[in-house]
């Protein structure tokens, strides 16, 4: 009989479970893939034909997966689970534009060129990419033999998957014809999720909880990421009008969210996303040219969003950044996602660190296979 390769999963879940209502931290590292000899004697996949076969062929996907998960150690709250990043983009796809595919990533190449006679946005799942992610992630279910978690795609929501299917004219299209923009944002909400939905009854795990991997959150029931990343270029009256509406809606209809916060220009909506019941946490990223997430400069940010009643997701902090932070914030409804660990020991010594800041009930060292 298999059995889960993470073996303090229960812990973990009810960490998460803490973490969503604010009762406790979350303590997340990874190191290098490698950390383990793979399991069970797996192989690696065949070196792949082209890049297109990495991201559309379902064995050779699922089996890289399987493989390069044989090899980790999921060490304290880190998830059994892996999503390929060909999918950040696969709403849009899935309506209409056009990927592109490189070695580590996707692009779109959008497909509205004229809003007046371009059809309604409608989700399909015979569209050729949502039936090629549906194969992947099928197979990748099935291959799992239980080890480990298939997790959900990212769906960019919103303006961010209207800017994929429209591009840069869409910036004009605010100005020049609001009612149009709306109405595809109405769209793309239902299409959202119709998708979501089919996802969510793939990869749901045994007992209807649900993993987005992309940001590494597990939650009960239907848990995805939210974003806006085109806020930053738009203004607070702007994101009020068109954003607000759509997402108020959608994170009612989620279980749990996680807010996608990213960069300095985007800071100014975070007022109003604090007032959506439905945004359970925020995840900052700093962005190019800015310090690290856990550097001191975000300290008020992070004591803002807390204090709001929302959960925090701090993104690859580095082992010394550690007691600064928790000085200055604490460890209730931290989640701390640590970048630099390369072996076991240094995880102990995160733990140590940890538990001086906590009740011991909140935290518990991780197990390793």
């Amino acid at each position: 009989m298999n059995t889960l390769w993470k073996t303090n999963w229960p812990e973990t879940k009810k960490r998460y479970i803490d973490w969503w209502a604010q009762k406790g931290p979350i303590v997340s590292c990874y190191g290098p893939a490698n950390t383990c000899p793979p399991r069970d004697g797996i192989t690696p996949a065949p070196d792949a034909v082209s890049v297109d076969e990495k991201f559309t062929d379902p064995s050779w996907a699922a089996q890289h997966r399987r493989y390069t998960l044989s090899q980790r150690c999921f060490i304290g709250d880190g998830l059994p689970s892996m999503v390929g990043d060909n999918y950040m983009h696969l709403l849009s796809h899935s309506l209409g534009a056009t990927p592109l595919f490189e070695e580590n990533t996707t692009w779109t190449t959008p497909c509205i060129d004229d809003p007046d006679t371009h059809p309604p946005l409608r989700f399909s799942p015979e569209n050729r990419w949502w039936r090629n992610y549906e194969a992947v992630a099928r197979r990748e279910v099935e291959i799992s033999g239980g080890n480990y978690y298939a997790g959900l795609p990212l769906f960019m929501n919103d303006i961010d998957a209207l800017f994929d299917l429209r591009g840069e004219p869409l910036m004009m299209d605010f100005i020049d014809r609001p009612s149009w923009v709306k109405e595809k944002l109405c769209e793309i909400d239902i299409a959202y999720r119709d998708a979501y939905q089919r996802a969510y009854d793939i990869v749901k795990l045994p007992d209807e909880s649900s993993i987005c991997q992309v940001l590494e959150v597990w939650g009960p029931g239907k848990t995805a990421l939210l974003q806006s990343d085109l806020s930053a270029m738009i203004s607070q009256d702007m994101f009020d009008e068109f954003v607000v509406p759509e997402l108020s809606a959608l994170a009612d209809w989620l279980d749990h969210t996680l807010y996608h916060l990213d960069g300095v220009d985007a800071l100014r909506h975070l007022d109003t996303l604090l007032t959506i019941e439905g945004i359970d946490a925020i995840q900052w990223m700093a962005g190019a040219g800015q310090p690290g997430n856990g550097d001191k400069k975000w300290y008020p940010l992070y004591k803002r969003i807390l204090a709001a009643g929302k959960s925090v997701q701090v993104r690859w902090v580095k082992t010394e950044e550690l007691e600064p932070l928790f000085d200055a914030i604490g460890t209730r409804g931290v989640y701390v996602m640590v970048g630099n660990v390369i072996d076991t020991a240094m995880y102990d010594d995160i733990i140590r660190t940890v538990e001086k800041y906590s009740e011991k009930t909140e935290v518990m060292p991780g197990t390793y296979p």
